[in-house]
Order: C-alpha cells, then sequence, then structure tokens
C-alpha cells in the first residue's frame, strides 16, 4: 500500500501489483502537495515507492481474495479483499484500464461491473 498524503487518498495497491499499476497510480492521487510526479514515480521501483513512506505496505498477489472493479459515474471504484483486510480506492481511470490493468495476475479474483 502506498501511502503519500495525510488524507490517504494518495494509495495504491500494494508492491505486487504496483508494478502494473504504476502508470495509473498517479490517478489515485489527491492534491498537489500530496502526490508524486508520474515523471518520478515512472522512475522508482516499486521497493523505492514502498519506503518512500513508512505507512506503505505491500499486498501480494496470492493475499488477494477478491478484487471489484465497479463504475461509478465519473470514476470507478476498486475493492480489494485480502485475508486481513477490506481495502477501497477509486480513480477517474476507466473501468476498461484498470481491469486491464489487473486482469493478467488476478483474472479468477477480479470482479468488473459497468453501467449499463
Amino acid at each position: 500500500m502506498v501511502k503519500v498524503g495525510k488524507r490517504g487518498a494518495g494509495s495504491a495497491l500494494g508492491s505486487s501489483l504496483l508494478g502494473r499499476l504504476s502508470y495509473g497510480l498517479e490517478d489515485l492521487l489527491k492534491g498537489s502537495k500530496e502526490s508524486i510526479s508520474k515523471r518520478n514515480l515512472s522512475s522508482l521501483s516499486p521497493r523505492e515507492i514502498l519506503s518512500s513512506n513508512r505507512d506503505n505496505f505491500a499486498i501480494r498477489y496470492e493475499e488477494v481474495v477478491s478484487c471489484d472493479v465497479s463504475e461509478k459515474g465519473f470514476f470507478t471504484q476498486i475493492m480489494l479483499v485480502t485475508g486481513q483486510e477490506k481495502l477501497e480506492f477509486s480513480t477517474r481511470l476507466s473501468v476498461d484500464k484498470i481491469s486491464e490493468l489487473l486482469v493478467g495476475k488476478l483474472s479468477s479474483k477480479l470482479k468488473v461491473k459497468r453501467l449499463g
């Protein structure tokens, strides 16, 4: 889990997932003072991003019980459930983009819901 700001809105899915989400991660971060620039983020390794804040932690793919990606009007909601906790994120990235980033590693655990 990557925490960038005090509000907690600057968080991402985790180190293993982080590699796949590194390009979409900045959209999950809120506020100009609390965000990492896309240029800086793309130059950092997952390990460097995790060590950038003491509140960051990793989530391994095998820890994920389920991942629901839902279209909610102008944003996409991501609900990630592990054996230990339930994490919720929102982004302006499309449902298609998020599911494209996750389907390779979480296909059997991934549920995608589109408005229809």
